[in-house]
């Protein structure tokens, strides 16, 4: 059965990364070749753009946020700023929209994420927050190799910039997923504390303890675009590169192995996922798992 979906925001995740290539890294495409979605409709505070996005993809064009009734959408992506996330959540939540994909993080507050997940808890609707790399099927095969490394993981650095909450969540996510444990940060020490992208999210470093493991982190300068993860062990090194797009496993200082294009077109296996959770009824979504990890985020290292 065919269903009708709503895209809000259409700015870069949204629509704009991969407007002029074949590649599909926004949800706006994403959502254009699915094949159990009738309709679209789009919405943007940018009436060009929405434009422009519902042109390209055959969208049906909504000028005005009135003009939204969630209750008439099977699914809704909200992709836009993180101050929006928690009143357009309540809006799905609320006309109980089936399948909510949200942009992470979730919000930069506490009140309002437990004000949310309580709303969730009361509702049947299914909510992916959208930590693309742990539903890349490339990664499978990624967590099946670690899981092969009989020694202790000892150290774990991460390389990031642009937000502790937008882009070091992303390496938090990604390290739970790939090692199937959860962050439980302790002895946090918060060596820089910068807001330098976002008002309301600052680029952190800082040193920590989870699970007898050394976790270093460090947020990096806005010139230079980086997202790397070195996992160490005994001895092994795993290491994520090219924002995870390339990993490589070093045992005792050689190179063991490597993948590479782990993301092309990494918004298909989100979209991939989501279809999953249409066809299955039973299937869990990341939403409360989310929700516990922006939390400690903000509870463990915000001042």
């Amino acid at each position: 059965m065919n269903k009708t979906a709503l895209l809000i925001g259409c700015g870069d995740i949204g629509a704009n990364y991969d407007f002029h290539s074949e590649d599909v890294f926004t949800h706006a495409k994403a959502m254009s070749k699915l094949k159990w979605i009738k309709n679209i409709d789009v919405f943007d505070s940018n009436i060009s753009q929405v434009k422009k996005i519902s042109k390209k993809y055959n969208f049906k064009a909504l000028n005005s946020f009135e003009a939204i009734n969630f209750q008439n959408y099977y699914m809704v992506c909200i992709s836009t700023p993180t101050n929006t996330h928690y009143d357009y959540l309540k809006f799905c939540l609320n006309s109980k929209v089936p399948l909510i994909i949200c942009e992470k993080p979730i919000s930069n507050s506490i009140l309002e994420l437990d004000k949310i997940l309580n709303l969730y808890k009361s509702n049947k609707s299914r909510i992916i927050v959208n930590y693309f790399r742990r539903f890349s099927t490339n990664y499978l095969k990624v967590v099946s190799e670690i899981e092969n490394i009989e020694e202790s993981l000892k150290k774990v650095t991460i390389k990031y910039n642009k937000g502790f909450l937008n882009n070091c969540g992303h390496a938090f996510d990604i390290i739970e997923f790939l090692t199937k444990t959860n962050l439980n940060p302790k002895n946090v020490k918060v060596l820089q504390y910068k807001y330098d992208f976002f008002k309301d999210d600052p680029t952190i470093s800082a040193n920590f303890i989870s699970n007898n493991t050394e976790f270093i982190v460090q947020g990096k300068e806005l010139k230079n675009k980086i997202f790397e993860i070195n996992f160490s062990y005994d001895s092994f090194n795993v290491f994520l590169k090219n924002s995870g797009n390339d990993i490589q496993f070093y045992k005792n200082d050689y190179l063991n192995f490597e993948f590479h294009e782990l993301l092309k077109n990494y918004m298909k296996d989100v979209y991939i996922t989501i279809e999953k959770l249409f066809l299955n009824k039973d299937l869990c979504d990341n939403f409360e798992r989310s929700i516990e990890l922006n939390k400690k985020q903000i509870l463990n290292f915000f001042k």
